[in-house]
Formats: structure tokens, C-alpha cells, sequence
């Protein structure tokens, strides 16, 4: 079974989230309150000019929280006492804030953040310098959020990422007639946040073969916009075989639907003991499905010996799916995957989004490129991705989760 990092917003995870988790994956992790930057701040000079030492000049993209914050994340954790003693709930960060805080010279300490601030950079201006992600990736949450004074404070950040880089402007604005301009601008420090976020922990957790799952309705459009962008990209730059025979994979879909109301009525005691055998079964069925999925449609011309391998493996996974179904029938437990995406309901759901390409970093760079210059030629680029692309063997490993806003709604 695979684990997965709950992407962090402006406000906590809630106890639901967690529940819900375990029971899809074997290990949840959570990120520490205190982990507030895109990249560590010491190494944004040599991010953005190459320059060979590091120096803290303040915080690069900040990610806003609300008022009380790391309160009610110590409460969460008290929640979960029982499954973090088990090892099944774990606090981690993307690097160590304490090395990273003073002057180096000739190295840049990076405290063991696993990405490359100066990729995670150029991402980040290029998905938010497009007006149409950057008001995408806001939702009814961060809206809430805004609207109560006491958060304004320690939600609205501003960045020396944001702002003008040599012959570079700054950042855009979010545009609006019908909302004041300081409106807007706390807006703005909010969606850059959030597109921080998205790009950071999406990185993170492909460099740690984690599961993101995004638990906001705006880090779920921000991600299909970016994979839909690469999608498009594919198809525009190339009529290459290679990547039909790819795309088969993408429709391949698992749909976990859960009765909120029963969730929220059962202890995290309760939950753990509904972590059978048969689960851990079903989850190697669907990675060992998508792994070969890969590497027949990589290796296979003829679509008849890619649909008959995926039936096959179709058919034990929905029977390891209807024996999870009967143990877990009181949670309203239903689990769907089939040859169609378009066959899912979009309902209370954990939905695995297939991604286009096996790098979610690569869908970062290519998708948010593609929303700004769609009339630039990458026929070479798209070449290179091809290469390294055959050489992947991350199987499932790039499946990202997201739970859809419709769960409040129906709290």
C-alpha cells in the first residue's frame, strides 16, 4: 500500500480528512505548522541569480494560515494519539528551518529540502503570473477564511518571490470591478500561497513516492487545469504513437466513496480496525494493474493485448473490491474502477487522478509553460520527455488523490 501527504492549506486538516485516509492508504502524513515557505528562504538569491552563497532575506512565497492555526493542529494530533503511537499518522517537514537560517558562503544549505528551489521557482512564476489559475486555485474555503479580520493578519503574506526580478515585473494582480483593491490584493496573497503549496508539496511528495491528496476544491482545479495543459501540450507538439498508447492508461480510474456522516461518527479505534487484510490486497492489485498498464502501453501497437491484460486484472481487482464492500458495508463503502473516467459520479469520493506523465514535476513546468505560451513550439523538449519517459518505472507511483468540496456540503 502506498502512503500520502494531505497537502496543507490555510486551515487544518479535519479529523475527517485523516479518517478518511486511513482507510486508503497505509501511512498519513501531515506537515508541521511551522513549514510556511515554497522554498527555504536562504536559498532564494541562488535560486533566482546563481549566486553561490545562501542568505535568509526573508520568507520567498509564504503560506498563509489562519488565526489559531497551530492550536488546532495540536488538537488533531491529540484526535489521533492512538494511530500516531502506531506509527500510522506522522508529522514531517520539507526541511530542517534551523540550517538553513544562517550566512553561507561557496554552499547554499538547503537543511535536506529534496526539490530544487531554482525549478520550484520558475513553476511557481510561471503558473502565477496566469490570472485564470491564480483565481482557479482560490475556493468557498479561502473565501471564508478572508472574511474574518482576526486571520487577515497572519493569511495575507507577501513575498520577496512575488515581486520584480531584474527586467522581470512583478507578479499580477487579481482583476475584478466588483471588489475593492485591498480585497483583491489579499486575494491575490492567498492564491499565491495556495499555488505555492500546490507546487511544493506535489514536488515533495513525488521526490518521496507519496500520494498527495488535495483536500480543496481549488488545489483539485489548479491540478486538472496543470494535467490538462501537459494533455494538450502532448497532442499539439506531437502525432507519436507513443503517447496513444499512453494515454490508454489514462483512462483507468478508482473512485473511494464514504458516507461522511458515519465517518464522523466513528473513533479513530473504530477506524484502524477496519484496515484489513483484504484493503492491502486491493491496493497491490490496482498498483500492480497500473505498473503494467505502463509498460504494455510503453512496449505494446496492438490495442486488442492492452485492453485484454487490463480486463484480466479488472475483474480479481472488483472482487477483492466486493469483499472490502461487504466488511465495510455500515460506512456506505463503495469502491469503483473501470476503463472509463467519465464513467465516475464526481460525488463524495477519493478520486486517483491519472496524470498524463509519470513526473508530476514535469506536469508542473509543461502545464503551467503551456497556459502562458501556447504559441511557442517544445517539439524539442517534448522529444527529450519522451526518452526519459521510457525509462520510468514509477508505476503508480504518480497517482495524486484529490477529495471534492461536495463532502462539506453534504456534512
Amino acid at each position: 500500500m502506498q502512503d500520502t501527504l494531505l497537502i496543507p492549506t490555510e486551515t487544518p486538516p479535519l479529523l475527517r480528512d485523516v479518517k478518511r485516509a486511513l482507510l486508503c492508504f497505509d501511512k498519513v502524513i501531515l506537515v508541521d505548522p511551522g513549514d510556511r515557505d515554497v522554498i527555504p528562504p536562504n536559498t532564494w538569491m541562488s535560486a533566482i541569480m546563481g549566486m553561490p552563497f545562501g542568505l535568509n532575506m526573508g520568507a520567498v512565497r509564504p503560506i498563509g494560515k489562519i488565526a489559531g492555526y497551530d492550536s488546532q493542529f495540536q488538537a488533531l494530533l491529540d484526535d489521533l494519539a492512538l494511530a500516531r503511537s502506531q506509527g500510522l499518522v506522522d508529522v514531517i517537514s520539507t526541511y530542517d528551518q534551523a540550517e538553513t537560517g544562517g550566512l553561507t558562503i561557496g554552499a547554499v544549505k538547503t537543511g535536506g529540502y529534496p526539490l530544487n528551489p531554482r525549478f520550484v521557482m520558475q513553476a511557481y512564476r510561471s503558473i502565477a503570473s496566469n490570472l485564470e489559475l491564480l483565481n482557479d486555485v482560490l475556493d468557498s474555503t479561502a473565501i471564508r477564511a478572508l472574511q474574518s479580520p482576526e486571520n487577515i493578519e497572519s493569511l495575507v503574506l507577501k513575498g520577496v518571490g512575488d515581486g520584480a526580478i531584474n527586467n522581470i515585473p512583478s507578479l499580477p494582480l487579481l482583476e475584478s470591478e466588483e471588489l475593492p483593491q485591498d480585497a483583491l490584493d489579499a486575494r491575490t496573497c492567498v492564491a499565491r500561497g495556495r499555488i505555492g503549496a500546490v507546487i511544493k508539496f506535489s514536488g515533495f511528495c513525488e521526490s518521496k513516492e507519496l500520494v498527495p491528496m488535495y483536500l480543496t476544491d481549488g488545489y483539485s482545479r489548479t491540478i486538472a487545469s496543470l494535467i490538462n495543459n501537459t494533455r494538450d501540450l502532448l497532442i499539439a507538439e506531437s502525432d507519436d504513437q507513443f503517447w496513444v498508447h499512453r494515454n490508454r492508461v489514462l483512462s483507468l480510474a478508482f473512485e473511494t466513496v464514504l458516507d461522511p456522516r458515519t465517518l464522523d461518527k466513528l473513533s479513530i479505534a473504530e477506524i484502524l480496525k477496519l484496515r484489513t487484510r483484504e484493503w492491502g490486497k486491493f491496493e497491490q492489485r490496482r498498483h500492480d494493474l497500473i505498473s503494467g498498464a505502463f509498460e504494455l502501453a510503453n512496449a505494446a501497437n496492438e490495442s486488442d493485448d492492452f485492453n485484454s491484460f487490463v480486463k484480466e486484472r479488472l475483474v480479481e481487482i472488483r472482487k477483492t473490491a466486493a469483499e472490502i464492500e461487504t466488511q465495510r458495508k455500515t460506512l456506505g463503502f463503495r469502491i469503483k474502477c473501470d476503463l472509463g473516467a467519465g464513467a465516475l459520479t464526481g460525488g463524495l469520493s477519493l478520486l486517483t487522478l491519472q496524470a498524463p506523465l509519470n513526473s508530476v514535476a514535469a506536469i508542473l513546468a509543461l502545464g503551467g509553460i503551456w497556459a502562458l505560451h501556447k504559441t511557442q513550439s517544445y517539439a524539442k523538449e517534448i522529444g527529450e520527455l519522451k526518452n526519459t519517459e521510457k525509462q520510468a518505472n514509477r508505476g503508480a507511483g504518480f497517482a495524486m488523490s484529490k477529495m471534492l468540496g461536495a463532502i462539506e456540503n453534504q456534512a
